[in-house]
């Protein structure tokens, strides 16, 4: 039995797929299998990872075929259910991971006996350049029981992590759905009796043109974030939480749905669309501008100012211009 199980999930990510792999199968860990699965891919996708499978010696390449397009999570869902590993870790088709992730984080999980290594990522561009510098290295061994505001700073991400096979055997992705993580990661955090956080940056993320990808790309999936949420909130409602962690889950929510509201104030379309995508929204989410001004993680500020910013002016386009600006910078201090 492998020691660690890779799922990487893809659709027609020929320019990305020969990196994903090889950074895997560049991993100083030897004893892990890799399972792609792949979600009806219409390119050279299938044949690049089945040319890299035949010339793979030390780590085996188990290949899958999602039956219904149902995404990402129904591929990751497949991958969770045909892994042999005693861990488990998700790598996406266009990120890369560095040589050192899979041992350090097995090992680790070994040694402080946790369900959960929490890693940190690193920003990197079309060529995979990195953006920023790595942060310097550290562990913290705790549990969100006792830090439950720790939780408001967490990525949601489920690549970033090393997980127990047996602790996450029943649980599943929201399929059909995108921001699939926060609905998974954040209850198995909750969960979990202690996560060892590492703040090493050994996942490789990639952005596009210089900005998260897929994050501006309007269309009807970012109301998925309703569904998500009300996925977290109820997989939460059946763990024994304390009244600090009920109030960190409830912040939690809010806080995705101000991120997304965040990211429909920056889409690229015209003014006219924008405030009407942004009715919509908040009519969906009940968003009130004291929402924005109560938020507590730092990590959806930015994009919470954005959508604030539009949000204010389109339920005040009666006064001029300098009284907004000063009721709004008013408003976000």
């Amino acid at each position: 039995m492998p020691k660690v199980s890779v799922i990487i999930v893809a659709k027609n990510e020929e320019k990305y797929i020969d990196y994903c792999l090889k950074s895997v199968l560049s991993s100083q860990f030897k004893d892990i299998e890799i399972l792609f699965i792949d979600d009806h891919s219409t390119d050279k996708t299938v044949s690049i990872v089945k040319n890299i499978s035949q010339k793979s010696i030390d780590i085996p390449i188990r290949i899958f075929f999602l039956e219904d397009s149902y995404g990402l999570s129904a591929g990751r869902n497949l991958g969770m259910s045909k892994a042999q590993g005693e861990y488990i870790s998700f790598v996406d088709a266009d990120d890369m991971i560095t040589p050192n992730m899979l041992l350090d984080y097995y090992y680790l999980a070994k040694a402080y006996k946790v369900p959960i290594v929490s890693g940190n990522l690193s920003l990197v561009d079309e060529n995979y350049n990195q953006l920023k510098p790595s942060p310097v290295t550290k562990k913290t061994y705790f549990s969100y029981a006792q830090n439950s505001n720790h939780l408001l700073i967490q990525n949601p991400s489920c690549c970033t992590r090393l997980w127990q096979h047996d602790f996450i055997e029943n649980e599943t992705f929201l399929k059909g759905r995108k921001y699939e993580d926060i609905a998974f990661s954040y209850p198995l955090l909750i969960k979990a009796p202690h996560v060892l956080e590492v703040n090493s940056a050994c996942y490789k993320y990639r952005e596009t043109n210089g900005i998260m990808r897929t994050t501006y790309v309007p269309n009807a999936k970012i109301l998925d974030i309703l569904d998500v949420v009300k996925a977290l909130k109820e997989r939460c409602s059946h763990l024994d939480l304390n009244d600090s962690l009920k109030q960190s889950v409830e912040e939690l929510a809010k806080m995705h749905l101000l991120i997304m509201g965040g990211m429909l104030a920056q889409w690229q379309v015209n003014e006219e669309t924008k405030k009407q995508l942004m009715n919509i929204y908040h009519s969906l989410c009940n968003i009130t501008v004291q929402d924005y001004c109560n938020i507590k993680s730092p990590v959806a500020i930015a994009r919470a100012k954005e959508a604030l910013k539009l949000y204010y002016l389109m339920k005040t386009e009666d006064k001029d211009e300098l009284t907004l600006k000063r009721e709004f910078q008013a408003l976000i201090r």
